[in-house]
């Protein structure tokens, strides 16, 4: 398999374990993160084997801003050697919280969801998208994919403006997913299925509207 010539960045995030004494478990991120890095790993033009980070159960914040930081670097490398890398792909999957000011925060495994801890233990969607644009040459398509409760709070955030987003539900709407499966997530389920088998009318390239339209009709039937 030969290297693309234009090698895009992904980096995949998924949550299931909790310090929390009132979460819950959520078993079927870890898979929903492993069946889309199975399926980009086949399916995406651009995205070489070594640009495909897989970041299961992060304890802290830092570690995902951490792996960013990296991703930052070997994007600014490659842009100051005339390699401009066309793009990162950012997924999450785990659980989403509203913080009282109305925005999103990202649990990971030391997250406490309560006012007073969820702002030092969870991770704000403003801090994420800020790490990420911390580039000294620009970022051309930045996509996240949230699949999480309150995902839709993405759209109020100044910092995705620029930001192509895919999100599991709207901004006061909780995930669902079936509590029995060990399969991926309703949302990230439909994702997979439709980038390994395509849209017959959508040609070779699916865009992020084709997905919604084709995800949204699966989501709301299950």
């Amino acid at each position: 398999m030969t290297e693309p010539v234009t090698r895009w960045q992904a980096l995949l995030v998924g949550v299931a374990s909790s310090l929390d004494p009132n979460g819950r478990g959520f078993t079927q991120s870890l898979n929903s993160q492993l069946e889309l890095a199975r399926v980009l790993s086949r399916n995406m033009p651009g995205l070489a084997r070594d640009d495909l980070t897989v970041l299961p159960e992060p304890w802290h914040a830092h570690e995902i801003l951490d792996k960013l930081a990296e991703l930052n670097e070997q994007h600014d490398a490659d842009g100051a050697a005339g390699r401009t890398r066309p793009g990162l792909l950012f997924y999450y999957c785990g659980h989403g919280m509203t913080h009282e000011d109305g925005s999103l925060y990202l649990s990971t495994v030391e997250t406490i969801d309560s006012d007073v801890k969820r702002r030092r233990t969870g991770l704000a969607l403003s801090e994420l998208l800020g790490t990420i644009y911390a580039t000294e040459f620009k970022r051309r398509p930045v996509v996240l994919i949230l699949d999480c409760c309150f995902a839709g709070l993405a759209c109020e955030e100044p910092k995705a403006k620029r930001t192509h987003l895919l999100m599991a539900v709207g901004p006061e709407i909780k995930a669902t997913h079936s509590p029995n499966g060990v399969g991926p997530t309703h949302f990230t389920g439909a994702l997979v299925d439709l980038l390994r088998t395509g849209d017959p009318e959508a040609g070779e390239w699916i865009d992020l509207e084709t997905a919604y339209q084709w995800m949204a009709a699966r989501g709301v039937a299950k």
